[in-house]
């Protein structure tokens, strides 16, 4: 009988092949993190100029926090004069506006171009003491800055440039012209409307400074531009109106109602409107019933009226409740319980039948009675 050896008994007991398949496998796991190790090592950015702006951003908000006063490295040494509607990002940059500062200072620009040095503080990410700096360093060249630059090396200051423009009259100049004075097309926009509202809005220069689109700046250049024409000779007297004239009440038109005296177009409509629900006047009392006219304005028309025939009648056989509800002496619950009545009993022959309409209130059968007709 066969006895056991070690390799049968023992469970770490390998033979050759394992061994060496094993030892494989650990050169292969160590070979992989060596491998990692490099690759990582290899690709780590390096410290950078911008990494090391962050840093002095971090320690400057650090001593602010804890009231220290900032690095000296976070103080800008660059210094050197600049015009604002040409300057770059990198230069900003440079003159100590961060990159966040820089782009908003350039998409400013890009809406709206600097007219005058001073404009450089409408920059709201701005802190003083830079906005400060910023302004003593511009130069703008085609105007005068507000703000005294720098003594020069020795020249003679140059003198300020003449007013940019030509003379015009700020109530009848096109809107392309006044752009070519300066004006951005949202403010000569602004002023095309503002004067819409009257004939004649500048009487003088000064009141440009009314027109809240424009900047004072802007408006001080354009004064001595300011043309503004002499008042026409007024118009004539208009001729004195026409003796007004007596209308039919049931035929006159609106603009015929708004030759009577105290009646404007707005009470014309409405009286028509009347009539035309109601047929006709039947008498002339009736004109006085139209919703919103005074008694006062009624009386002052009253001998100017005259009485006509009807247009319409009420066809009480032939109208559905929908179309009788329609008569301002009607409403619709009445109208409905006269249809019934009339489904129910057959047609009207005479007024005297709408007695037993009890619905029908008797006021409201005299004030019918002129309009009805019993035909089927």
């Amino acid at each position: 009988m066969h006895s056991p050896t070690p390799s049968d008994t023992s469970p770490w007991a390998y033979t050759r092949a394992q061994r060496g398949g094993l030892l494989l496998l650990i050169i292969f796991v160590v070979g992989c993190y060596a491998l990692g190790r490099y690759l990582t090592e290899s690709t780590k950015p390096a410290f950078t100029g911008q990494d090391e702006q962050l840093v002095q951003l971090a320690d400057s908000l650090r001593r602010l926090t804890v009231g220290e006063s900032a690095s000296p490295q976070s103080t800008p040494t660059a210094t050197f004069p600049f015009h604002p509607n040409e300057v770059t990002g990198e230069e900003l940059q440079r003159l100590g506006l961060s990159e966040k500062q820089a782009m908003a200072f350039l998409r400013y620009r890009a809406k709206r171009p600097f007219r005058d040095v001073e404009d450089l503080r409408k920059l709201y990410v701005l802190r003083p003491d830079q906005a400060d700096r910023l302004v003593a360093l511009a130069r703008l060249p085609k105007q005068q800055s507000a703000t005294p630059l720098p003594p020069s090396t020795g020249s003679a200051p140059e003198p300020a440039p003449p007013p940019l423009g030509f003379p015009f009259d700020p109530n009848t100049l096109p809107e392309d012209s006044l752009q070519l004075l300066g004006l951005s097309a949202r403010q000569a926009s602004a002023l095309i409307k503002y004067r819409s509202y009257r004939p004649r809005t500048f009487r003088h220069p000064e009141d440009l400074r009314k027109l809240g689109a424009l900047d004072s700046q802007l408006v001080d250049r354009l004064l001595p531009l300011v043309r503004i024409a002499p008042l026409e000779d007024p118009a004539p007297a208009a001729p004195a109106p026409l003796k007004p004239v007596p209308i039919d009440v049931n035929r006159a038109t609106v603009a015929e109602w708004q030759q009577l005296p105290g009646i404007g177009p707005y009470r014309a409509a409405q009286i028509v409107k009347f009539r035309d629900r109601l047929g006709g006047f039947t008498s002339l009392e009736q004109v006085a019933e139209t919703y919103g006219l005074p008694d006062s304005s009624y009386q002052k028309i009253r001998p100017l009226l005259r009485p006509g025939p009807i247009a319409r009648p009420l066809y009480i056989n032939r109208l559905e409740a929908e179309a009788l509800s329609r008569h301002p002496y009607l409403d619709r619950r009445t109208a409905a319980i006269i249809v019934r009545y009339r489904d129910n009993h057959g047609p009207f022959t005479s007024a005297t039948e709408l007695e037993n309409v009890r619905a029908l209130t008797a006021e409201a059968r005299t004030k019918l009675l002129p309009y009805l007709n019993f035909d089927r």
